[in-house]
């Protein structure tokens, strides 16, 4: 049996795909992701680009906190997508959407609660106690 070529998947290719304001390009990332779907291909999606594709969806779409979530969701949920710290970056999503910090502070919160940390050391400390499970403190 042949091995499953990998490859990477960078934020721009996700971007088309979940906007469509390249219908053509977009058309091109669902024939990429159907062959993932079905095993061809084995696609990695580093967890920096889900920070990136929140990030591009919010200061260049300016889509709205609930509509952005639910797309980083649905990548999260996207078949032949192998996503490391896919847990960690599900509970970062719920956090971003629930609490009104951005989606690295969630992420960053939800990394430390994933390694047992409740204390983070920060000067944004406001914005930090707004995520339930995580101590903010001023170094």
């Amino acid at each position: 049996m042949a091995e499953v070529a990998r490859a990477t998947l960078d934020t721009s290719v996700l971007i088309r795909h979940l906007t469509g304001d390249d219908p053509a390009k977009a058309a091109r990332v669902r024939g990429l992701l159907t062959r993932a779907a079905q095993g061809e291909l084995n696609l990695l999606v580093p967890p920096i680009v889900l920070a990136e594709l929140a990030w591009v969806l919010e200061s260049t779409f300016r889509l709205a906190r609930a509509e952005i979530a639910e797309l980083l969701e649905a990548v999260l949920a996207t078949p032949g997508l192998t996503i490391p710290e896919r847990p960690v970056l599900a509970e970062a999503v719920t956090a971003f959407r629930d609490s009104g910090v951005d989606f690295t502070d969630a992420w960053i919160a939800a990394v430390a609660r994933s390694q047992g940390c409740t204390t983070v050391f920060t000067f944004d400390r406001r914005h930090f106690a707004r995520l339930e499970g995580i101590q903010p403190e001023a170094p």
